[in-house]
Protein backbone atom coordinates (compact mmCIF):
# COMPACT_ATOMS: atom_id res chain seq x y z
CA UNK A 1 0.00 0.00 0.00
CA UNK A 2 2.85 2.30 0.86
CA UNK A 3 4.31 1.39 -2.44
CA UNK A 4 1.11 2.67 -4.41
CA UNK A 5 0.74 6.01 -2.38
CA UNK A 6 4.72 7.11 -3.21
CA UNK A 7 3.98 6.07 -6.74
CA UNK A 8 0.92 8.37 -7.13
CA UNK A 9 2.71 11.26 -5.83
CA UNK A 10 5.72 10.96 -7.80
CA UNK A 11 3.31 10.90 -11.27
CA UNK A 12 1.50 14.03 -9.55
CA UNK A 13 4.40 15.87 -9.16
CA UNK A 14 5.40 15.99 -13.08
CA UNK A 15 8.24 17.53 -14.65
CA UNK A 16 8.41 21.96 -14.31
CA UNK A 17 7.71 23.78 -17.81
CA UNK A 18 9.47 25.67 -19.78
CA UNK A 19 9.74 29.69 -18.71
CA UNK A 20 7.80 31.17 -15.74
CA UNK A 21 3.78 30.99 -16.20
CA UNK A 22 1.19 33.81 -16.20
CA UNK A 23 -2.44 32.63 -16.17
CA UNK A 24 -2.19 28.93 -16.31
CA UNK A 25 -5.86 28.17 -16.04
CA UNK A 26 -7.07 25.85 -18.98
CA UNK A 27 -8.60 27.62 -22.34
CA UNK A 28 -7.72 31.16 -21.02
CA UNK A 29 -6.00 32.23 -23.95
CA UNK A 30 -5.96 31.03 -27.91
CA UNK A 31 -3.00 28.78 -28.82
CA UNK A 32 0.35 30.68 -30.07
CA UNK A 33 -0.97 33.75 -29.42
CA UNK A 34 1.06 36.48 -27.90
CA UNK A 35 1.06 39.94 -25.62
CA UNK A 36 3.26 41.89 -24.05
CA UNK A 37 2.90 42.06 -20.25
CA UNK A 38 4.86 45.38 -19.66
CA UNK A 39 7.84 46.61 -21.46
CA UNK A 40 10.31 44.09 -20.17
CA UNK A 41 8.24 40.94 -21.17
CA UNK A 42 6.06 38.96 -23.26
CA UNK A 43 3.57 36.38 -23.35
CA UNK A 44 2.66 33.86 -25.24
CA UNK A 45 -0.23 31.15 -25.18
CA UNK A 46 0.72 27.38 -24.81
CA UNK A 47 -1.38 24.58 -24.32
CA UNK A 48 -4.27 26.81 -23.39
CA UNK A 49 -2.00 28.91 -20.74
CA UNK A 50 0.32 32.21 -21.01
CA UNK A 51 3.94 31.51 -20.35
CA UNK A 52 5.61 35.00 -19.34
CA UNK A 53 8.99 35.25 -21.46
CA UNK A 54 11.91 37.86 -20.18
CA UNK A 55 12.69 40.73 -22.61
CA UNK A 56 16.24 41.99 -21.93
CA UNK A 57 15.84 44.97 -25.23
CA UNK A 58 12.35 45.28 -24.46
CA UNK A 59 9.03 44.00 -26.01
CA UNK A 60 6.92 44.54 -28.98
CA UNK A 61 3.73 43.12 -30.85
CA UNK A 62 4.15 40.49 -28.00
CA UNK A 63 7.59 39.68 -29.36
CA UNK A 64 11.13 39.79 -27.37
CA UNK A 65 12.96 42.45 -29.18
CA UNK A 66 16.41 41.63 -30.02
CA UNK A 67 19.32 44.65 -28.91
CA UNK A 68 19.85 45.05 -32.32
CA UNK A 69 16.36 45.61 -33.49
CA UNK A 70 16.23 48.48 -30.44
CA UNK A 71 19.16 50.08 -32.31
CA UNK A 72 18.44 53.60 -33.65
CA UNK A 73 20.43 56.81 -35.08
CA UNK A 74 21.03 59.05 -32.41
CA UNK A 75 18.45 61.97 -32.62
CA UNK A 76 16.34 60.29 -35.42
CA UNK A 77 13.23 60.13 -35.05
CA UNK A 78 9.83 58.36 -36.06
CA UNK A 79 6.06 57.90 -35.51
CA UNK A 80 4.85 55.54 -33.15
CA UNK A 81 1.64 54.62 -31.87
CA UNK A 82 1.35 57.59 -29.27
CA UNK A 83 2.93 59.88 -31.32
CA UNK A 84 6.43 60.78 -32.21
CA UNK A 85 9.51 58.91 -31.27
CA UNK A 86 13.06 60.28 -31.05
CA UNK A 87 15.90 58.20 -30.72
CA UNK A 88 17.83 57.56 -27.33
CA UNK A 89 21.66 59.48 -27.50
CA UNK A 90 23.12 56.43 -26.68
CA UNK A 91 21.06 55.20 -29.83
CA UNK A 92 19.65 52.30 -27.31
CA UNK A 93 16.04 53.23 -27.22
CA UNK A 94 13.10 55.44 -28.35
CA UNK A 95 11.65 58.25 -26.38
CA UNK A 96 8.01 58.92 -26.55
CA UNK A 97 6.95 62.49 -27.40
CA UNK A 98 2.91 62.30 -27.78
CA UNK A 99 1.18 65.10 -30.06
CA UNK A 100 -0.42 67.33 -28.90
CA UNK A 101 -4.56 67.99 -28.91
CA UNK A 102 -5.48 68.18 -32.88
CA UNK A 103 -2.16 66.86 -34.39
CA UNK A 104 -1.25 63.56 -35.67
CA UNK A 105 2.41 62.53 -36.33
CA UNK A 106 3.22 61.98 -39.68
CA UNK A 107 7.07 61.49 -40.98
CA UNK A 108 8.63 61.91 -37.46
CA UNK A 109 6.93 65.14 -36.75
CA UNK A 110 3.57 66.66 -35.17
CA UNK A 111 1.29 67.85 -37.66
CA UNK A 112 -2.26 69.98 -36.95
CA UNK A 113 -4.74 67.95 -38.65
CA UNK A 114 -6.40 69.75 -41.56
CA UNK A 115 -9.33 71.74 -40.47
CA UNK A 116 -8.24 72.03 -36.80
CA UNK A 117 -6.83 74.23 -34.18
CA UNK A 118 -5.35 74.23 -30.82
CA UNK A 119 -7.81 75.48 -28.43
CA UNK A 120 -6.36 79.49 -27.28
CA UNK A 121 -3.62 79.21 -29.80
CA UNK A 122 -3.72 82.61 -32.11
CA UNK A 123 -3.94 83.61 -35.83
CA UNK A 124 -4.15 86.10 -38.54
CA UNK A 125 -8.08 85.94 -40.02
CA UNK A 126 -6.32 88.53 -42.39
CA UNK A 127 -3.18 91.58 -42.31
CA UNK A 128 -5.44 93.48 -39.60
CA UNK A 129 -7.46 90.87 -37.63
CA UNK A 130 -6.39 88.40 -35.04
CA UNK A 131 -8.33 84.83 -34.79
CA UNK A 132 -8.09 82.71 -31.67
CA UNK A 133 -8.77 79.12 -31.57
CA UNK A 134 -11.90 77.94 -29.82
CA UNK A 135 -12.62 75.92 -27.10
CA UNK A 136 -13.62 72.69 -29.23
CA UNK A 137 -10.61 73.14 -31.19
CA UNK A 138 -13.17 73.15 -34.43
CA UNK A 139 -13.01 77.35 -35.24
CA UNK A 140 -11.48 80.28 -35.04
CA UNK A 141 -12.78 83.34 -33.59
CA UNK A 142 -12.29 86.81 -34.10
CA UNK A 143 -10.10 88.46 -31.38
CA UNK A 144 -8.75 91.91 -31.91
CA UNK A 145 -8.01 94.45 -34.90
CA UNK A 146 -4.57 95.83 -35.30
CA UNK A 147 -3.93 99.45 -34.97
CA UNK A 148 -3.49 101.28 -38.15
CA UNK A 149 0.15 101.42 -38.18
CA UNK A 150 0.40 98.16 -37.90
CA UNK A 151 -0.11 94.28 -39.60
CA UNK A 152 -0.88 90.89 -38.16
CA UNK A 153 1.89 88.26 -38.73
CA UNK A 154 1.86 84.98 -36.53
CA UNK A 155 -1.12 85.72 -34.59
CA UNK A 156 -0.21 88.85 -32.67
CA UNK A 157 0.10 92.79 -33.96
CA UNK A 158 3.47 93.90 -35.00
CA UNK A 159 4.82 97.75 -36.41
CA UNK A 160 6.62 98.18 -39.62
CA UNK A 161 9.61 98.49 -37.52
CA UNK A 162 9.13 95.32 -35.21
CA UNK A 163 8.61 93.35 -38.64
CA UNK A 164 11.90 95.21 -40.44
CA UNK A 165 13.99 94.42 -36.67
CA UNK A 166 12.38 90.43 -37.20
CA UNK A 167 13.28 90.17 -40.95
CA UNK A 168 16.88 91.49 -39.88
CA UNK A 169 17.47 93.36 -43.48
CA UNK A 170 18.59 96.03 -44.97
CA UNK A 171 14.86 97.79 -44.77
CA UNK A 172 14.03 99.22 -40.94
CA UNK A 173 14.02 101.97 -38.87
CA UNK A 174 16.97 102.26 -37.23
CA UNK A 175 20.97 102.11 -39.27
CA UNK A 176 24.27 103.14 -38.21
CA UNK A 177 26.43 105.06 -40.84
CA UNK A 178 30.00 104.43 -40.32
CA UNK A 179 32.53 106.74 -42.19
CA UNK A 180 35.77 104.16 -43.77
CA UNK A 181 38.39 106.60 -45.57
CA UNK A 182 40.23 104.70 -48.06
CA UNK A 183 42.96 107.41 -47.91
CA UNK A 184 46.74 107.68 -46.70
CA UNK A 185 49.06 110.19 -46.02
CA UNK A 186 48.37 113.41 -46.07
CA UNK A 187 45.12 113.77 -48.03
CA UNK A 188 42.58 115.58 -46.77
CA UNK A 189 39.44 113.84 -45.31
CA UNK A 190 37.29 116.92 -45.71
CA UNK A 191 37.54 116.52 -49.57
CA UNK A 192 36.20 113.46 -49.30
CA UNK A 193 32.73 114.12 -47.99
CA UNK A 194 30.46 111.56 -46.09
CA UNK A 195 26.29 110.76 -46.63
CA UNK A 196 24.36 108.86 -46.08
CA UNK A 197 21.26 107.93 -49.13
CA UNK A 198 17.59 107.29 -47.71
CA UNK A 199 15.03 105.64 -50.04
CA UNK A 200 11.42 104.86 -49.14
CA UNK A 201 10.02 101.54 -50.28
CA UNK A 202 6.37 102.37 -49.50
CA UNK A 203 3.41 104.26 -50.13
CA UNK A 204 3.16 105.21 -46.45
CA UNK A 205 4.86 108.32 -45.50
CA UNK A 206 7.70 108.38 -43.13
CA UNK A 207 9.93 111.01 -40.96
CA UNK A 208 13.37 110.66 -41.42
CA UNK A 209 15.46 111.95 -38.23
CA UNK A 210 19.77 111.91 -38.51
CA UNK A 211 21.85 112.23 -35.17
CA UNK A 212 25.54 113.25 -35.04
CA UNK A 213 28.33 111.41 -32.87
CA UNK A 214 27.87 113.23 -29.84
CA UNK A 215 23.68 112.54 -30.00
CA UNK A 216 22.76 116.28 -31.66
CA UNK A 217 20.32 116.77 -34.46
CA UNK A 218 22.38 116.55 -38.69
CA UNK A 219 20.86 119.06 -40.49
CA UNK A 220 19.89 117.90 -43.79
CA UNK A 221 22.07 119.12 -46.67
CA UNK A 222 19.67 118.20 -48.97
CA UNK A 223 16.17 116.78 -49.53
CA UNK A 224 15.28 114.79 -52.47
CA UNK A 225 12.24 112.56 -53.92
CA UNK A 226 11.60 109.48 -55.48
CA UNK A 227 11.52 109.89 -59.52
CA UNK A 228 8.28 108.47 -61.14
CA UNK A 229 10.29 106.16 -62.98
CA UNK A 230 11.90 104.23 -60.54
CA UNK A 231 8.32 103.79 -58.61
CA UNK A 232 7.15 102.59 -61.69
CA UNK A 233 9.93 99.92 -62.17
CA UNK A 234 9.30 98.71 -58.78
CA UNK A 235 5.34 98.11 -59.43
Amino acid sequence: MRYCLFALLFLGMGCPSDGVPGDSSPGSCEEGARRCAGSASAEVCAAGAWRQEICVAGCSEGRCQSSQQNRCSPGSARCGDQGREICQDDGQGWRRFPCRTNQSCQDGGCIQDEGRCVPGETTCLDEETIGRCDDSGENWQQESTCPADSRCQQGRCISPCDRARDNRSYQGCAFYAVDLPQVSGDADQDQHPFAVVIANPQEDPLEVTVTGQLGGVVELVEQQTVVESLRSAQG
